[in-house]
């Protein structure tokens, strides 16, 4: 085949090179797509959340008290 097609030694290696590199790339996308699987389920948790219909009227006003008075403090809070 080599001497049919008049390929010479440097192109059949680059070709043998190209088709192993190839191989082994594929082989390590491979092992990503645990990792994409996992994404997606993430998102697909995400976007449930996201799209879900709210218990609260965001648009109403509610009720604003206006004789509370005092401070507030912050126990066990780390950043």
């Amino acid at each position: 085949m080599i001497l049919e097609k008049d390929y010479t030694r440097g192109s059949v290696l680059t070709i043998t090179l190209a088709v192993l590199t190839a191989s082994m790339s594929i082989g390590d996308v491979s092992l990503c797509f645990a990792a994409f699987a996992a994404g997606k389920a993430g998102a697909f948790k995400m976007l449930e959340t996201i799209n879900r219909n709210l218990e609260i009227d965001v648009y109403n006003r509610g009720i604003i008290f206006y004789d509370i008075c005092g401070d507030i403090e912050i126990k066990t809070c780390m950043f």
